[in-house]
């Protein structure tokens, strides 16, 4: 079982998870992954989770501020 975050919500999300946090298709996400931009955890081989903290960490690093 994940770690939960104040908000009742999993910090360790599959795939699936992130993908529908970001709003994206799981196919971005894995593209980002195999790309390295996106970090991420892997358990094993077959087994990758992302950290929401992470996520939310590199979204605001890839943030473009539009004046």
């Amino acid at each position: 079982m994940s770690p939960m975050t104040p908000n009742d919500q999993p910090d360790l999300l599959t795939e699936a998870q992130a993908a529908e946090y970001l709003s994206i298709t799981p196919r971005t996400i894995r593209l980002w992954r195999n790309r390295r931009s996106l970090p991420f955890i892997k358990i094993t081989n077959k087994c990758i989770r992302f950290r929401r903290r992470d996520i939310e960490a590199w979204l605001e690093r890839s943030r473009t501020v539009i004046t």
